[in-house]
């Protein structure tokens, strides 16, 4: 079934309110600890090249573009 581009932005957006809380405690967390772990990995996507930048430890990640 086709879907329409503001669908999947209603989608998305109500996701992102949904999961803002969990968001702002995981980065929290984060920058309370003394060692984390930094990385960035390339991601080519329709012929455009992202970097996609992520900080994790051994119970938390988060990623961002």
């Amino acid at each position: 079934m086709p879907v329409s581009t503001g669908t999947i932005t209603g989608l998305v957006s109500g996701f992102a309110a949904r999961v803002t809380g969990t968001v702002v405690s995981i980065r929290k967390r984060l920058l309370a600890k003394p060692v984390v772990h930094y990385d960035e990995t390339g991601v080519r996507t329709e012929g455009t090249n992202f970097w996609v930048h992520s900080v994790c430890d051994s119970d938390h990640a988060c990623l961002s573009q």
